[in-house]
């Protein structure tokens, strides 16, 4: 285990993890995001309640704006589940296994603190190309997004 102690590991990658690890960065606070890739913002196939693209962005773009944004203060999302977090004396033991390679082996790190930006899960339908279908649009599961861009609108 490495005994470098860092501020903050903010779990999750989408808007809100890499929003908080650039205030915490601007804040001088050393951060790390550790994200697993499947936020759901990344089929968001264009949102218009996102401040500054008044006219939509999609969600791949939002994410790689923000990634971007993240990039001269040296913090880039680790590609990695987080397997355990677990109390210690002065912080928290994040046990993680990255997710890059094949049969990676398990990583720890330690933190002041964990904030958990892991949103939630959207249960897609069973089917070969729900992933598709919803980046298109076709297939909506936001109702901040979604449900304000369909309403009264026939089906499509």
């Amino acid at each position: 285990m490495n005994n470098c102690s860092i501020d903050c590991v903010i779990v999750g990658g989408g808007p809100a993890g890499l929003t908080a690890a650039l205030y915490l960065a601007r804040y001088r606070r050393t951060t790390s995001v550790v994200e697993s890739g499947e936020s759901r913002a990344r089929l968001i196939p264009v949102a218009r309640n996102v401040q500054g693209f008044p006219s939509g962005v999609s969600g791949e773009a939002w994410l790689a704006n923000l990634r971007e944004q993240l990039t001269p203060y040296g913090v880039g999302p680790e590609h990695a589940k987080v397997e355990t977090i677990a109390a210690v004396s002065d912080g928290f033991r994040i046990d993680y296994r990255p997710t890059c390679g094949s049969e990676e082996a398990m990583r720890s790190m330690h933190a002041k603190r964990v904030l958990l930006a892991a949103g939630i899960r959207d249960g897609l339908p069973l089917m070969p190309n729900a992933d598709e279908l919803t980046r298109s649009g076709l297939f909506r599961l936001c109702p901040i997004c979604d449900g304000y861009e369909t309403d009264g609108k026939p089906s499509p």
